[in-house]
């Protein structure tokens, strides 16, 4: 359920993050919240399951 997602920790910040920007890089994000690549990456998942996201591969294939 979306709520339970909304819930999670660095949800919010994750979004407010993005809110006035097109994009991030991923260790732009990881950087400023300070935290673990895996988390980040579950949460970010999570956030595209959901189409709250959208994650764009960069030309070498790499995220």
């Amino acid at each position: 359920m979306i709520f339970k997602v909304l819930a999670k920790k660095f949800v919010r910040e994750i979004l407010e993050m993005l809110e006035n920007v097109d994009e991030m890089y991923f260790s732009e994000i990881m950087n400023k919240l300070n935290t673990h690549q895996g988390t980040v990456e579950r949460v970010i998942g999570e956030l595209v399951d959901y189409n709250l996201l959208s994650k764009r591969e960069d030309e070498e294939g790499k995220n």
